[in-house]
């Protein structure tokens, strides 16, 4: 039997820059300047919300605390809705109505009640004397006590969730044809970070002349988070146009849109928590992926918050905080492209173990490093002398290297290993099995880490100003553990992945 190979459709640097089609550009443009609009929006969202709660609230503590009181009930509350009206409204109308419910949102919280806050919440002196009675429970009166803050960053985390990751995608898939998605789908991503990047520019940018403005009641900081939440809202209208733009005058065209290209799939059954654990406890396999998952959010979380919080201590304003955020924004797109470009290369070239393992390396050597200026401060001042920092200033700026790379190689390298993983295995055991995996990695990925961090706060910082200086030393010990089973299990499923292509090889020979 002969196996005929299809000869590429774009060559040179036209296949890596530029696989579109000149009859496509009319199809590919609108969608990925979604992707633009969607990702310029998550960037300037994360940044704020990090940048108010630090400021608000005094430290990255409760941020742990929004995550797992606040983040984690109004998603599940947003899944369940968006589940009903998916049973009354079409396509369409859920789309512009799950778009709105954050344009509203928005627009109520930064110019109808912004300029109220102080009478909608306790003051921050207050809130403290409260928490003080009881030192365990401290971050969590000053999370409630400034909800106001705490629902913006929740909503502010939900727009990654349900606009890019549920709405977009689910539309992409919807109109995308297979041979349209190998092509399309790496160039959305691609041009989804320069909105990224521009986002972090127009943070920077806004910072001098949110200085230069005065308003009575406000604050260089709240002036800067009204500032970017204006071209927030302008792009969330962009992003809606634009969608109905492609389901007008895309999808009417044949050239580029036929429902029997695109087969709608069999509806999944919708697995629960319970169910996907014990599909996941059935297969070793599944279990190796899970402890990929879990092992990135967790160990990625407890280092990112503790660098957030001196983040917090080392830059004194709201704005200042933004415009920090804004930079690693426009650092983080730049080398996550980057890496995006290499990051096949590497798997082509090196295989499957080199590219799944250089994720946890970069997070354990960044993380390292990062935890040694905060637990060796004394035995680095030689180092501070040399470069001209302060011991803080070093930290923020280690941290900020952490950040980038553990970002861009889960973006280039993480994330394409973790699916290549699934390739070998049964379609059922393929479809479920990434379903379970996403359930359960999903929330204890994200919550995980959060409710060690508050875990150790509670019990051992409890209500101390400065409570990551208090709890470093374990949370390195943490991630250091988390970091052996990740290598035992990349070790494993490295040979489990190979024994089970090879499989797979012999029954399609046989066949």
């Amino acid at each position: 039997m002969s196996v005929t190979k299809t000869k590429p459709q774009f060559s040179g640097l036209r296949g890596i820059f530029w696989p579109i089609h000149s009859f496509e550009v009319k199809k590919f443009l609108p969608m990925a300047l979604m992707m633009f609009c969607a990702l310029y929006n998550y960037t300037v969202l994360r940044n704020s919300k990090d940048a108010i709660v630090l400021s608000e609230m005094g430290d990255a503590a409760a941020i742990n605390i929004c995550k797992l009181l606040i983040t984690l009930p109004l998603a599940t509350l947003f899944f369940v809705l968006y589940s009903k009206m998916s049973n009354s409204l079409s396509r369409q109308k859920l789309f512009y109505t799950c778009t709105m419910i954050f344009v509203v949102f928005l627009s109520v919280w930064g110019f109808l009640l912004y300029p109220f806050r102080d009478y909608l919440m306790a003051d921050m002196e207050t809130l403290r004397s409260v928490g003080q009675v009881v030192p365990p429970l401290y971050w969590v009166v000053i999370t409630f006590g400034k909800w106001f803050y705490a629902l913006y960053y929740a909503m502010a985390e939900l727009w990654g969730s349900v606009v890019v990751s549920l709405l977009f995608w689910q539309f992409a898939n919807q109109i995308t044809r297979v041979s349209e998605a190998t092509r399309y789908y790496a160039m959305f991503g691609l041009i989804g970070n320069f909105g990224g990047m521009l986002a972090g520019g127009v943070m920077q940018w806004t910072k001098p002349l949110s200085e230069a403005i005065v308003i009575s009641g406000y604050n260089a900081g709240d002036v800067h988070t009204l500032m970017n939440l204006i071209p927030v809202i302008l792009f969330a209208f962009v992003f809606m146009y634009l969608y109905r733009f492609t389901n007008t005058s895309v999808m009417s065209d044949p050239r580029l849109y036929d429902p029997a290209d695109v087969k709608p799939k069999k509806k999944k059954e919708k697995m629960s928590l319970g169910d996907s654990m014990k599909l996941i406890l059935s297969s070793k396999y599944l279990m190796l992926i899970l402890i990929l998952v879990v092992g990135y959010g967790v160990s990625v979380n407890l280092i990112e918050v503790s660098w957030k919080s001196r983040v917090s201590s080392f830059f004194p304003d709201k704005a200042a905080k933004s415009s920090f955020f804004g930079q690693f924004a426009v650092l983080n797109a730049f080398v996550t492209i980057i890496f995006m470009l290499i990051g096949q290369n590497i798997v082509r070239v090196w295989g499957w173990f080199v590219a799944a393992i250089l994720t946890p390396i970069m997070i354990v050597t960044t993380g390292a490093i990062f935890f040694t200026t905060i637990l060796a401060e004394d035995l680095l001042t030689w180092l501070y002398t040399l470069l001209g920092a302060s011991p803080l200033m070093l930290s923020v700026y280690v941290g900020l290297f952490f950040q980038v790379f553990s970002k861009s190689t889960k973006y280039s390298l993480f994330d394409a290993t973790k699916e290549m993983s699934y390739i070998p295995l049964s379609d059922e055991l393929k479809s479920k099995g990434k379903a379970a995996v996403d359930v359960v990695g999903g929330r204890l990925g994200k919550s995980g880490g959060a409710l060690i961090q508050s875990l150790m706060i509670a019990t051992i910082a409890g209500s101390a100003l400065n409570p990551y200086d208090v709890i470093a030393p374990y949370l390195f010990i943490f991630v250091i553990a988390i970091m052996v089973v990740w290598f035992y299990a990349i070790g494993k499923l490295s040979i489990e992945f190979k024994k089970a292509n090879e499989a797979k090889e012999k029954e399609s020979a046989k066949a």
